[in-house]
Formats: structure tokens, C-alpha cells, sequence
């Protein structure tokens, strides 16, 4: 069975989906079937970066040298400014993570980086400074599935190519792991 059918068989069967509210996101999960819309959640939305919003590392790094050197003497706990740490992050999710443990079906997060690596770290056990170096590509399905062997859970990245996307997918959404 290709990953595309058990894409769509998974919405079929029945599976729990979140999404953040960004826009962005819930476009994303565009091709779950309207009976199965998602719920969207702000505990979703990405790390709040503040005033160093869209600036990558580097730019943060030349621009406001003195919020790096802070923030990256303490990762989990020093605020972008005007933002969020993430230690704040992660109590933002702490509801959420609660529904989503308490579901019996199987679930989709349809969000973004920042917040998918707090949920990895949370549900492998690792500690959120192995969870930030945890690169997930873009167009990648992250899964996270119970242990046969222990109370932890294993992780696997699948990209998704059009080979493997759900084959209701509008075209308007195709993804390539390419782009």
C-alpha cells in the first residue's frame, strides 16, 4: 500500500486533526475532507521571535548582538524580545498536549517547526536542547509512534513527495520535496 492510500485511509478510519491558526497551516491541511475538519489551535502557533521575527540566525546575531549573546547563553529560557522563550512555548502547549494524549484515534498536527520539535522532545523524552537540533525539511511528515519495547516513542521523517502525497490534494497544493 503506497503512503498516499494510508494517507487517505487514516482520514477515513478516523484521525483526530489540529492545525496552528496561521493561515499558512490550515492551507496546509486544505485536502482533509470537510467532514474532518481540523481544529485549529493557537497552542500551535510557532515561537513568538518578537522584534527578531524573519531574521535568521545569523541576522540576529549582527543586529541585536546583545539579545543573541543572552539568548543563546540560555536557549529555553530567554525571551526574543518582544517575544516568547521557549519554556514559554512549551507551557502554551501543555493544554493541548493533554488533548492529545487523551485521544484514542490517530493524530495530525499540522504545524511548524519550532512547535513540532517541543511536541518531539515532549513525546521521545529528549531534552529540548536535542529537540532544537532536530532538523524536520519542510514538506515532511514527522511520525511519532509508541515503542514496541518502551514507555517512549520512536520517530521517523517522511518526506513527502508526490509520490506519497493524500490523493485528494488539490493542485494548487502539490508539494515537492525538491522546492
Amino acid at each position: 500500500m503506497s503512503n498516499a492510500s494510508s494517507a487517505n485511509d487514516l482520514l477515513e478510519r478516523g484521525c483526530a486533526i489540529f492545525t496552528s491558526t496561521l493561515p499558512r497551516a490550515i492551507q496546509t491541511a486544505a485536502f482533509v475532507p470537510r467532514s474532518r475538519r481540523p481544529l485549529a489551535s493557537s497552542a500551535l502557533n510557532p515561537l513568538d521571535r518578537g522584534t527578531a521575527y524573519g531574521l535568521t540566525e545569523e541576522q540576529f546575531r549582527s543586529r541585536m548582538a546583545d539579545d543573541y549573546q543572552c539568548w543563546r547563553n540560555d536557549v529555553r529560557h530567554t525571551r526574543f524580545p518582544g517575544g516568547e522563550s521557549y519554556q514559554d512555548l512549551q507551557v502554551r502547549l501543555e493544554p493541548l498536549l493533554i488533548e492529545l494524549e487523551q485521544q484514542t484515534d490517530p493524530v495530525l498536527v499540522v504545524a511548524h517547526l519550532s512547535t513540532l520539535q517541543v511536541l518531539a522532545a515532549y513525546f521521545t523524552g529528549s531534552s529540548l536542547d536535542e529537540a532544537l537540533d532536530t532538523s524536520i525539511p519542510h514538506h515532511t511528515v514527522l511520525e511519532l509512534k509508541p515503542a514496541t519495547r518502551s514507555m517512549m516513542w520512536e520517530q521517523e521523517l517522511i518526506p513527502l513527495t508526490d509520490g506519497n502525497l493524500p490523493l485528494d490534494l488539490p493542485d494548487e497544493l502539490s508539494l515537492r520535496a525538491s522546492m
